[in-house]
């Protein structure tokens, strides 16, 4: 992965997932795209960004934890999707 386009349809990709180290592999791999990113506005922007927001609501749903907060991940998930566009 290269862009945050790429990243988004990756996080996309993952809520069908069902191995939490691949899952894991590749957030460690789209950490490195979006701490690169020219975007990059400091930790809150890097914490909050729509893609990293699904995949730790993925991780939270494979670790037993149950769904994460229903619209944080709506709004995460439709960001995303625009962001694939």
């Amino acid at each position: 992965m290269k862009t945050i386009k790429e990243c988004a349809q990756a996080a996309l990709d993952m809520q069908e997932a069902c191995n939490l180290s691949g899952v894991l592999a590749t957030w460690m791999n789209v950490r490195d795209v979006l701490n690169a990113s020219p975007e990059r506005e400091g930790t809150h922007w890097f914490n909050n960004h729509p893609v990293n927001q699904l995949f730790a609501s993925k991780v939270h749903d494979l670790c037993g934890m149950g769904f994460s907060d229903g619209v944080a991940f709506s709004n995460a998930y439709e960001s995303c999707k625009k962001l694939v566009e």
